[in-house]
């Protein structure tokens, strides 16, 4: 709030501040306005004013004219219209320290610097500037900015002058000046606004980004960003960026860039998660983007803070030896350990630790120890066998790889174990997330009894059953369900029952005879929520069982992935409503409906079972194994395969069809009362004992079962 305030008037005033923070509104004259030593607000309005802010951090608004403006001494700030502006002149800008402000016009000028006097003015200007927005949004952008009718002013101006410094900004070079020009195509007199920088086309910072291999407009939005927010862009190029005393923020970029800080807090910014990241001991500190094309390979030398997706950090660094690394309280901190064993714990604030170097790095890593402290902590050991514990707040161990590749082992906290050997062996104590490459999990965790675990609706859960015979089910959410120990870990097993519920779901049955329902048991979610899942049955006799009620779900389509693999389709007459990869089980459940089922390929021998109410017409082709087919009602159809198999037709007209060129023998199987029948292929140990099947197809030929008898006696 300004100590004093001077209004000019509609003539040429001559203004001269004290040292007092002052606010000066001139009038429609051309003005002379000198600052003095304080932080000052100085408007000039309408006319061409001369405006020097003195020294001092200043607010200049040169307005409707064709103004000059000089910050002076601190770190000023410019605002400047992008409408009926005038061709003004700023002589001093400096990059990293000044910074300049697109507005629509004064009311926005108002609003955006928290200048309205009370409530009422406010709401008053910030109507006004409402109103004005919907006028020029047509006229000058020539598109709806598409916001909600109770969007207030500020929020429109602000998406409008966004649109425009994106649609209807350019940017040249006069001389050593750069040119800032909006709206140059609209016609009608002057609508627009330019802005003349003197000097800064020659600013290290500002030609490095000129003179750059990158695009047209990945520059303009590089040199805006240097402008408005102060930050140093780095290029596609490989650039060495130094900063100044203040406080700078550099930008990575597509290549190999250096970024000195020198004096100051400075701050360098990537573009993703911090998991997506690992860090080197290079002179100062490496940090290499594992996405290709992004941020490359950047160099900090004298960077104290980090920012990612994830939020910003105080950087505090190991080296390649034993460190103890402690974060302060209250300071959200990434720490990173680098090679050897390291002791490290975070504070009271959101931090970030890294045992050993980040993400998919894995030489040397130490054996870690990692506490989080209190607070909402990401911890992540890397390789080598590394304790974790998170502490107060709801924290996340991260590792490296799929959930498929880990096994879990209750062991006063839980045990993980990376069965490929990049993360090692890890106990994790008051951990609430996990995540894995399939995404970030909330943790529930059973004993090795008989557990009974649910997962939270809408919430990405990771239930592990561990030993006994557990049963699981999920949520709405995408989650993971865990019968016994994960990967490759047999002790013990239980006979689980996994219940996916709505969501994209990875079940791990685990060893033992297993029950999995790849939606959910209430007999309306698949034709509601059918979504696609990964089941893995593990060792033993498991079962997977689909619901359907007609609705968006009716039927079953199934095909060989590999010899361990199959994929099933839920389907809505000719259309997949959601596709499960399954693998390691060996009955399926199918549905009412004309379900069409093709083992061919698989590597054991399937169960598959019609639904008891099934009155679909089914096509079904087995394996080279022993199978099992039992139909219910419906017409349908079993095409021999390999192997000893027993197929029931069940209800309706039947039939069991052969290649064209096989020769069969028919003989009554076991007892009458039975009701069975051999059908067996000649030269081979190939046969199909049927039952409720009324015909046998030979190629074209079709024959009843009660004919093909009758032959044969």
């Amino acid at each position: 709030m300004a100590e004093e305030t001077i209004v000019g008037t509609s003539d040429a005033d001559l203004v001269a501040t004290t040292d007092a923070d002052t606010h000066v509104k001139g009038k429609q004259g051309d003005d002379v306005i000198d600052g003095g030593s304080g932080n000052d607000v100085l408007e000039g309005n309408r006319g061409d004013d001369v405006i020097d802010g003195g020294s001092g951090d200043d607010l200049l608004f040169g307005g409707v004219g064709n103004d000059t403006l000089t910050g002076g001494e601190g770190d000023d700030t410019f605002a400047m219209r992008i409408t009926h502006g005038g061709i003004n002149t700023i002589t001093d800008f400096e990059v990293g320290g000044d910074a300049l402000q697109f507005l629509l016009d004064r009311k926005h000028f108002l609003l955006a610097n928290d200048l309205t006097k009370n409530d009422n003015q406010e709401a008053r200007v910030d109507d006004k500037l409402d109103s004005k927005v919907d006028r020029l949004d047509d006229r000058f952008l020539g598109e709806s900015l598409g916001l909600d009718d109770d969007a207030s002013g500020l929020e429109k101006a602000d998406a409008f002058v966004v649109a425009a410094v994106e649609n209807k900004l350019d940017i040249s070079v006069d001389g050593d000046d750069l040119v800032l020009t909006f709206f140059a195509d609209v016609g009608n007199g002057n609508k627009g606004t330019t802005i003349n920088l003197t000097g800064l086309a020659t600013d290290e910072h500002i030609a490095r980004i000129l003179n750059s291999g990158d695009d047209e407009a990945t520059k303009k939005a590089a040199i805006v960003e240097m402008l408005t927010k102060g930050y140093l862009h780095g290029t596609s190029d490989d650039d060495v960026i130094n900063g100044s005393e203040d406080d700078d923020v550099f930008i990575s970029s597509d290549g190999h860039d250096h970024f000195h800080g020198g004096d100051g807090m400075d701050t360098a910014m990537f573009t993703g998660s911090v998991l997506e990241y690992n860090f080197q001991s290079y002179k100062g500190l490496r940090v290499i983007d594992t996405v290709d094309g992004r941020d490359g390979i950047s160099e900090l030398h004298d960077v104290e803070k980090v920012t990612f997706n994830d939020g910003t950090f105080v950087l505090k660094k190991g080296h390649n030896a034993y460190d103890k690394l402690v974060a302060d309280d209250g300071v959200d901190t990434l720490l990173v350990g680098l090679h050897g064993s390291d002791d490290i714990y975070g504070g009271t604030g959101n931090d970030v630790l890294f045992g050993d170097n980040g993400v998919n790095f894995h030489y040397k890593g130490g054996d870690d120890y990692l506490d989080g402290g209190a607070g909402n902590d990401i911890l992540i050991g890397g390789a080598g066998n590394d304790t974790l514990k998170g502490g107060e707040g709801e924290d996340t161990a991260v590792f490296s790889g799929s959930v498929f590749n880990y096994a879990f082992q209750t062991y006063q906290g839980i045990r993980v174990t990376d069965q490929i050997g990049k993360d090692g062996v890890d106990e994790l104590f008051d951990i609430e997330y996990v995540t894995f490459d399939e995404g970030t999990y909330l943790l529930k965790r059973g004993h090795n009894a008989g557990d009974v675990m649910t997962a939270e609706d809408g919430v990405d859960t990771m239930l592990v059953g561990m030993h006994g015979d557990d049963t699981l089910t999920g949520g709405t959410g995408n989650d993971v369900l865990i019968g016994d120990n994960g990967a490759n870990f047999t002790y013990n097993p239980g006979n689980d029952t996994l219940d996916g519920g709505a969501g994209n779901d990875i079940m791990i049955a685990g060893a033992g005879d297993d029950m999995i329902y790849a939606d959910q048991k209430a007999p309306a979610h698949l034709a509601v929520n059918a979504e696609s899942d990964i089941i893995d049955g593990g060792d033993g006799v498991d079962e997977l069982t689909y619901n359907d009620t007609y609705l968006n779900a009716d039927s079953l389509n199934v095909s060989v992935v590999d010899g361990n693999t199959f994929e099933v389709n839920t389907m809505d007459g000719d259309t997949v409503t959601s596709t499960d990869v399954v693998a390691n089980v060996e009955i399926l459940n199918g549905t009412r409906g004309d379900d069409v089922i093709d083992f061919s390929g698989l590597g054991h021998g399937m169960t598959y079972n019609d639904k008891w109410t099934g009155a679909g017409n089914d096509m079904v082709t087995g394996t080279d194994f022993n199978d099992t087919i039992n139909l219910m009602h419906g017409d349908d159809t079993v095409y021999a395969s390999g192997g000893q198999d027993y197929y029931n037709g069940g209800g309706g007209d039947d039939t069991l069809v052969f290649d064209a060129g096989t020769e069969i023998v028919v003989e009554v199987h076991g007892p009458a009362y039975k009701g069975e029948y051999k059908v067996s292929v000649v030269g081979s140990d190939d046969y199909t004992i049927v039952k409720d099947v009324e015909f046998i197809q030979v190629g074209d030929e079709t024959e009843s079962l009660e004919e093909l008898l009758g032959d044969a006696a």
